[in-house]
C-alpha cells in the first residue's frame, strides 16, 4: 500500500517537473514505488515484531 502511494505521488510529481514527459515520470514513479515497498515490508516487520 505505501509503495502504491508513493509510486502514485512520484509519478504526478515527475509529470509536472519533467514538462509532461510520461515515460520520464513513469520511471520515476516505478523506483519510488520499489522503494517505498520495500520500506513498507521492513516497518511493517519492524511494528509487527513490537507486539
Amino acid at each position: 500500500m505505501i509503495g502504491i502511494l508513493g509510486g502514485l505521488v512520484f509519478f504526478i510529481w515527475g509529470w509536472i517537473n519533467s514538462s509532461y514527459s510520461i515515460s520520464y515520470a513513469a520511471n520515476a514513479a516505478l523506483h519510488a514505488g520499489i522503494v517505498f515497498a520495500v520500506l513498507g515490508f521492513i516497518l511493517g516487520l519492524l511494528i509487527g515484531n513490537l507486539k
